[in-house]
């Protein structure tokens, strides 16, 4: 350290401290040995140098991304396929994905409405889910991973609330779109009758007074919810560093949902059906995750389940968690090293320096898992995003499992 122009005020020369942290005498004083001074004057000045003139007149400047929003007037009405293909529209009803443009829950122009067997936990807002395929188009089965779906695909997820006086409240709608260039990602943020493209994400103060899986009720308050920026969707909506769609994988969406006639259907049916989905075997091969509130289910399968949903989009080889060693993908072994067992966290910053193990079998209250999942500070907490109010069930999934865990010795290891 070099410090000039900083004399006492008598005058004198600055004088240096010197901790000798690496001199291995404990004990005395400093964790390294004892605290010296140096009294000796330090002049650390140099001549200038000479100023350093960049020219590159080889560089040009990068042009904008096209961004075409003239294709946003949507003059004919239905779907405006044109505009989603290349423009990143003003408002959502630009788009024209639904009959009702002031309800981005209910009745799409020929999209398909689908839910997860369990779904990731925002501050317990409800969500509604639709999925647009251009016309003569059709996803192809996948066993484990997301269904390829081809170019020109919509998905939309609204994010809403029931208020204290029972009016349904709409926070934000996000969209993903595969253009020819990849998937892009464009967050709407509900303003009255519209929603308004919000790529800086925002804040909402949302009222609340609801129960929450018939099990705990709040006093009316607010809390404040958080929409992502653009860039923040990376942080889920990843794997190896490219957007990508995370919910409709088969074993997620092997449920039955009941349709807006009444019927009740099983989802991968309905796409077959309807000629939305290509490639798929005998209806007994299709992978099948558990409801995590159902408990006609296994503990452990219902916790697999929502870790998988709320955790293995990051925490998996080619997520953005992945250098974390911690993976949670369904199908991977939930007793084994890799999920956690007994192995020292990596990458986890402050969060880990109360506890040596991401999971402790048989203790949730020495499992770091179980910890990040508890808390609610930002540096802590997990998910990252997402939420700001902890989901006071799936706590109690997460732990009731890791302690029904057969209790091992993980120091002895």
């Amino acid at each position: 350290i070099c410090i000039v122009d900083n004399k006492g005020p008598e005058g004198q020369a600055v004088t240096f401290g010197n901790m000798h942290l690496d001199n291995q005498q404990k004990g005395k004083g400093f964790p390294g040995g004892p605290a010296t001074r140096d009294i000796e004057t330090h002049n650390c000045r140099h001549e200038k140098l000479p100023l350093i003139e960049l020219n590159f007149p080889q560089m040009r400047k990068v042009p904008p991304r096209e961004n075409p929003v003239h294709l946003c007037k949507n003059e004919k009405g239905g779907v405006n396929w044109a505009a989603l293909a290349k423009a990143d529209c003003p408002n959502l009803s630009d788009y024209g994905l639904f009959k009702n443009q002031e309800d981005a829950t209910i009745a799409p122009r020929g999209g398909v409405p689908y839910d997860l067997t369990t779904p990731l936990f925002t501050n317990y807002a409800k969500k509604s889910r639709f999925l647009f395929l251009p016309e003569g188009t059709a996803a192809e089965y996948h066993e484990t991973e997301t269904l390829d779906l081809p170019v020109g695909t919509v998905i939309t997820k609204t994010f809403w609330f029931q208020t204290p006086e029972g009016e349904k409240k709409q926070i934000e709608t996000r969209i993903l779109v595969h253009r020819e260039k990849g998937w892009q990602a464009l967050p709407y943020r509900w303003d009255g009758n519209d929603a308004e493209l919000a790529i800086g994400g925002g804040f909402i103060e949302v009222p609340y007074a609801w129960t929450q899986n018939e099990k705990l009720i709040n006093k009316p308050g607010k809390f404040v919810y958080g929409i992502p920026n653009t860039n923040k969707c990376v942080s889920c909506h990843s794997k190896l560093e490219k957007i990508t769609p995370i919910g409709p994988k088969v074993k997620f969406l092997n449920r039955n949902l009941v349709y807006e006639n009444g019927e009740s259907q099983n989802q991968i049916e309905r796409l077959i059906q309807l000629k939305l989905l290509k490639g798929a075997p005998a209806k007994e091969e299709w992978p099948k995750t558990a409801m995590w509130n159902d408990h006609s289910f296994s503990l452990e399968e219902r916790t697999r389940t929502y870790l998988a949903t709320n955790c293995a989009h990051c925490h998996s080889p080619a997520g953005p968690a992945g250098m974390s060693g911690l993976w949670l993908e369904w199908e991977r072994d939930p007793h084994s090293i890799q999920y956690g067992h007994c192995k020292s966290p990596v990458a986890a910053g402050t969060a880990a320096s109360r506890f040596k193990y991401d999971i402790v079998p048989g203790n949730a209250k020495k499992s770091l898992l179980h910890h990040r999942i508890v808390s609610n500070r930002p540096t802590v907490r997990m998910p990252e995003l997402g939420r700001t109010i902890e989901h006071l069930e799936g706590i109690e999934l997460v732990g009731e499992w890791i302690d029904s865990l057969a209790p091992r010795n993980c120091d002895a290891e």
